[in-house]
């Protein structure tokens, strides 16, 4: 348990920028159009509409990647300067499996949602999700000069 502990105290803004901006307000593509149905159709026992259901696969997908891709170039980038990195090679193939594998839950997923299997294609879609919040995590745990508000021009912007 306290490692956990120590992991929290010295990650806590990188955990919180996670949470908070690339789950939460990352993924508000995904959720909202949810959310907007529920509110609108809450006395219905079909709470989503048809377009929402439809939609959702490719809503997941289209959030994911970005995130995946991002990462992923980030962290082969981050491997590819470090000289003295022993396991180089390895990580990058293992990244082009990973790669491999991330598309073929993309393709899986839009093959679903054309058959209008969503309940498969929300599954594949969120496979998806998950390989790329593991690989943002890899991307910015070891990375000690990680600084969550890059995107913002930095803490002294």
């Amino acid at each position: 348990m306290k490692p956990v502990l120590n992991f929290c105290k010295e990650k806590y803004n990188l955990i919180l920028y996670f949470f908070i901006a690339i789950v939460g307000f990352g993924s508000i593509g995904v959720w909202l159009p949810m959310l907007l149905d529920w509110f609108m159709h809450n006395s219905e026992p079909e709470v989503l509409t048809k377009a929402t259901k439809e939609g959702t696969p490719n809503n997941i997908v289209t959030y994911f990647l970005s995130i995946f891709l991002v990462s992923l170039i980030d962290r082969i980038l981050n491997v590819i300067d470090k000289e003295d990195y022993k396991h180089r090679k390895t990580e990058i193939i293992i990244s082009i499996i990973i790669l491999l594998t991330v598309g073929f839950c993309v393709l899986k997923s839009y093959k679903l949602v054309r058959m209008n299997d969503f309940d498969s294609a929300n599954f594949y879609a969120l496979i998806g999700a998950g390989i790329s919040y593991v690989i943002w995590w890899i991307a910015n745990y070891q990375d000690k000069k990680t600084d969550p508000y890059v995107t913002l021009g930095g803490q002294n912007f």
